[in-house]
């Protein structure tokens, strides 16, 4: 009597359910799902109850009902339903791990016995989405590299594990994962997977690898001016470094507006940069990092040559020795192209008078030095 009077009241809420004012009436949708499918073993009328409970909100007990729809149908032979409802609890309900894991094994489970490998591989990195979505990122790393597992030469797995190592700190394990990534048609040219290498590289301190790097990268976009420029910028962060004398240290303010502005130039706010680099100027006038970013930005971003020429003598006059090579050089080119040669030409002696010499990954600036030195050789 009872059992008779429960199923009574479950099918008079899957009638109201239907109407109007039963719209948000999410709950009792999908209680009454429970009901039928573990109280009566009704599944039909327990997938209708899910179903509608799943459509009608985006709350947690919508997500709940979703993955008891795809239980349901996969317990029911509705493969393809099923998976769809364990995509969509993934997709939609990922801040809660009580759904996406069971929905995420579901999956797998689906694709294991027969289906294609992309199937399982799609499972894992739904998880993996979902976890790194909700701020677990040591968790989504172990999925992504279980996924990993199955294909192995999957750049964008590659990436996704070095995205997160980096993330989490981890920068020599994200390098060996970018510089694979990087050797795939995808991310060859891709100018923010090199930037993220670069990053990582700066981090260890791996500086000429960091230089090789965006020189095989220009050498690679020669036709392309605007990403050009822009990995001329990151190779000149490389090079401060580079160039740094052993055991020098930069002022925590400096180095603090020398980020800001280097934020501010990555998001092409180049006016904001200068002003960033002058304020630098102003408070530490002994430094020559504020006057050589400014002339880089006048020089290649704002195309000011003259202006540019005159913020790079200000910071050679500065400079540590490897840093002034380098900007005699940069200098020279500038002059010469602005037809001042007997200037330039006074530059370049001085560069290759001294015996230091810095490491250039500009194919551009190579040739020019190449070219220079060849016209001496012939002079003599």
């Amino acid at each position: 009597m009872k059992l008779k009077v429960l199923s009574a009241v479950i099918l008079s809420l899957l009638a109201a359910a239907r109407s109007p004012s039963a719209a948000e009436d999410i709950p009792r949708l999908y209680y009454a799902g429970l009901y039928q499918e573990i109280g009566l073993g009704n599944i039909d009328q327990a997938i209708e109850s899910y179903r509608l409970a799943a459509e009608r909100g985006k709350g947690e007990t919508s997500g709940r009902a979703l993955l008891r729809l795809g239980l349901c149908c996969e317990k029911t032979g509705r493969r393809v339903e099923a998976r769809d409802a364990f995509n969509r609890a993934i997709a939609d309900f990922s801040a809660f791990p009580e759904i996406v894991e069971p929905a995420s094994e579901g999956l797998i489970r689906l694709y294991a016995d027969g289906a294609p490998e992309e199937g399982r591989l799609a499972a894992f990195i739904s998880r993996g989405l979902a976890a790194a979505g909700r701020g677990d990122l040591s968790e989504a790393k172990g999925i992504f590299k279980q996924a990993y597992g199955l294909e192995p030469k999957n750049a964008s797995l590659q990436k996704q594990i070095a995205d997160l190592s980096r993330r989490l700190g981890q920068d020599e394990e994200a390098i060996y994962y970018y510089q694979r990534a990087i050797l795939s048609p995808e991310y060859v040219t891709d100018f923010s997977v090199h930037r993220a290498l670069a990053d990582c590289y700066r981090a260890e301190g791996r500086w000429e690898e960091a230089i090789c790097l965006w020189g095989d990268f220009l050498e690679s976009n020669r036709g392309n001016p605007l990403g050009r420029y822009g990995a001329l910028f990151e190779l000149d962060l490389v090079y401060e470094q580079a160039d740094a004398p052993a055991g020098e240290e930069v002022p925590a303010d400096l180095e603090a507006l020398l980020a800001r502005g280097e934020s501010e130039t990555r998001t092409a706010d180049y006016r904001a940069a200068s002003e960033t680099y002058r304020a630098a100027g102003k408070r530490f006038g002994a430094s020559y990092l504020p006057p050589r970013r400014l002339a880089f930005l006048q020089e290649m971003f704002l195309d000011r040559p003259t202006v540019a020429i005159w913020y790079y003598k200000e910071a050679l006059n500065k400079a540590p020795p490897l840093a002034a090579q380098r900007l005699r050089c940069r200098l020279a080119r500038l002059l010469a192209r602005r037809d001042s040669s007997e200037e330039a030409a006074r530059y370049l002696d001085q560069y290759f008078s001294r015996g230091v010499r810095p490491l250039e990954a500009d194919p551009v600036l190579r040739e020019f030095l190449a070219g220079r030195k060849e016209g001496k050789s012939r002079e003599k």
